[in-house]
């Protein structure tokens, strides 16, 4: 309120202030010129008086000069010939005693001398008067005090009177803010409050303010009220939605789980007929069939995935793992797939530790760089690194593909959602590894940005919990510390007849540190073996060419070993007679599709001579997060 009361007193103010100095002003003005003029006025009446008395003879003149010296005002008096020379010349020794004056100025006055004191005769000289300002001055001063001391009073009684005027109106909308706030601070429903104001101009507002809190009371009982009935209504709707959530969730866990063996079933059917069909057109019906069958696996993986997650039956277990290993095996799950589409990887490694659940990370990664690779164009690049961020490591993918815009960034991890695309295209993928890594983030606490620009790229970094490089004990076992590796120079003996997979699965463990051996045959083995090479594990795909399995590669190399080696089968085969016949080579068994993860950690526990746990024995399906 002391606002509102300054801007009323200024405004009031500014013109009675502007009133005043104009109107001292112009009296001032007009007084000063005045008294000027009335000295200059006095000084033409002596000069022309003395002018009159010219042929009365200079004796007169002197004595008219004496009388005029009785006035301080007139400093001197010069009478002049015609020629200028001075005739009589006299000062006026009073005003030479005022001649300190700081305001004293001279005003001189030339009054012309005629012949016979006619003005139409020849003028014979001129009388000089010079006046003094002193005495003016000192009038001019005691003028400027007067007016200034009226306008000081005038101004005061003018302020005093505005403040009482304001206070007036200020008052009581102070008393009313005073009410006004004690209301708003009370409780309307425990109360009854009125304001109440001695202002008769303000009585109307306060009397609506009066109606205006009585109507709010009531209005904020009916609230109340309706809060508290939409809330319990919300309660058990929340309750219901997450009931049916968590049901549909556990129901397609379930359900996508039991139909994986029907689907491997199809994928040997397919494998089946692709081997007894010719001809380019029935090859291309079975591939088309092989390629939808892979797009249902895939999608049913991706589901169970994320039924799992919703259902909340995935504990994350934290631990401090390697950054520099997780790195390395996205980098040989990923490069294989880049080289194929012309995708330059580049994978900058890092020695720092982290914070996390190592096979979710994974997964995270993962997904997050086969989505960079996937809609990243040909001739493109994509690249994984990390930074420090304080207390944080910053994983990141970029890439320079096609982007995501503004409108997208929230969409894309959501199931099923493809940028650009009307409809789901499955070449570009299922449009869930994103809803995954969305999903597994949120469990692990870890905070997931995107910056992405159209027809520019991407950038997903993830930031994870730093840590310091664990201390290894001389009695802690390697299996209690995950960044121990077995793998390292161990010399592994690869077979399988598809080249592709030959060439990918060779790239894959030379990049895990690993000694790689390669044949396509129980032939090619054989050869080796009679160079004497030896092994320290053996990978083989079961189904080889000439009706030679898995099974007779091992026999071989144990029969020229001497020994016992551990040995993987990867099969598409999901039968129980299978399974036992593995079992009983003393083999291992891995399903096709094989991810290189699973594959990973169970050549780790082979090369460690631990017991294998029970998920990697025969008959186990890859289907984990």
């Amino acid at each position: 309120m002391r606002h509102i009361r300054r801007q009323v007193v200024w405004l009031s103010l500014a013109p009675l202030l502007l009133l005043t100095f104009c109107i001292t002003g112009l009296y001032l003005h007009d007084r000063y010129n005045e008294l000027d003029q009335a000295l200059i006025a006095n000084a033409r009446t002596i000069a022309s008086k003395l002018a009159a008395g010219n042929h009365l003879g200079d004796e007169y003149l002197r004595k008219q000069i004496a009388l005029d010296f009785q006035s301080v005002d007139v400093k001197s008096i010069s009478v002049v010939d015609a020629q200028e020379n001075t005739r009589i010349s006299a000062v006026n020794l009073k005003a030479d005693q005022l001649q300190n004056h700081p305001t004293r100025e001279k005003y001189r006055v030339r009054f012309p001398l005629y012949s016979n004191g006619s003005s139409q005769a020849r003028q014979n000289g001129e009388v000089i008067v010079e006046m003094s300002a002193s005495s003016t001055d000192l009038q001019k001063l005691r003028l400027l005090a007067w007016a200034l001391m009226i306008t000081a009073i005038f101004l005061s009684v003018s302020i005093y009177l505005l403040l009482l005027a304001s206070r007036r109106i200020t008052f009581p909308i102070n008393k009313l803010c005073a009410d006004l706030r004690h209301f708003a601070q009370s409780n309307p429903l425990a109360e009854q409050f009125t304001v109440t104001t001695d202002a008769c101009e303000l009585e109307s507002l306060a009397q609506n303010i009066n109606l205006l809190t009585t109507k709010l009371q009531s209005e904020h009982e009916h609230l109340q009220r309706s809060i508290e009935e939409e809330t319990q209504i919300l309660r058990k709707q929340k309750q219901e939605a997450e009931r049916n959530s968590l049901n549909s969730s556990r129901f397609l866990a379930v359900a996508s789980h039991e139909l994986r063996q029907p689907l491997h079933a199809l994928s040997l059917y397919i494998a089946e007929l692709q081997r007894k069909v010719f001809g380019a057109e029935l090859q291309h019906l079975v591939g088309q069939l092989n390629h939808s069958v892979e797009v249902l696996t895939n999608m049913l993986n991706g589901l169970l995935d994320i039924s799992k997650l919703d259902a909340r039956t995935i504990l994350p277990q934290i631990q401090i793992c390697s950054v520099a290993g997780l790195l390395e095996r996205v980098s040989a799950s990923h490069v294989m797939v880049a080289r194929i589409k012309n995708v330059r990887l580049v994978v900058r490694p890092c020695t720092c530790y982290v914070t996390s659940d190592p096979a979710l990370l994974e997964r995270i990664m993962m997904n997050l760089v086969g989505n960079a690779i996937r809609y990243t164009e040909p001739g493109g690049s994509v690249l994984v690194a990390c930074r420090h961020r304080g207390n944080h490591i910053q994983l990141e993918v970029r890439d320079n593909g096609i982007g995501i815009a503004p409108e997208d960034h929230e969409q894309i991890f959501r199931e099923f959602h493809q940028c650009k695309q009307p409809k789901l295209d499955t070449s570009k993928g299922l449009g869930l590894g994103l809803a995954i890594v969305s999903r597994l983030t949120k469990l692990l606490d870890h905070k997931l940005t995107l910056h992405s620009i159209p027809n520019k790229g991407s950038v997903f970094a993830l930031e994870v919990p730093s840590a310091h490089e664990p201390e290894i004990s001389d009695e802690q076992s390697p299996a209690q510390v995950v960044t121990v590796s077995h793998m390292a120079g161990k010399r592994i003996l690869i077979v399988d007849d598809d080249p592709l997979i030959l060439e990918s699965t060779v790239h894959i463990l030379g990049a895990w540190g690993c000694n790689v051996s390669s044949a396509d045959s129980l032939k090619s083995v054989t050869q080796r073996l009679a160079a004497g090479e030896e092994w320290d594990l053996i990978i083989t795909d079961y189904q080889l060419d000439d009706h030679i399995t898995g099974l007779h590669i091992i026999n071989a190399v144990k029969e020229n070993h001497k020994r016992s080696i551990p040995c993987i089968l990867i099969t598409g085969n999901t039968s129980q007679e299978l399974s036992k016949l593995i079992n009983a080579g003393g083999g291992h068994v891995l399903y096709k599709p094989v991810r290189p993860a699973k594959l990973r950690s169970l050549i780790e526990f082979l090369l460690s001579g631990e017991s294998i746990p029970p998920e990697y024995s025969a008959g186990t399906t890859n289907n984990s997060v």
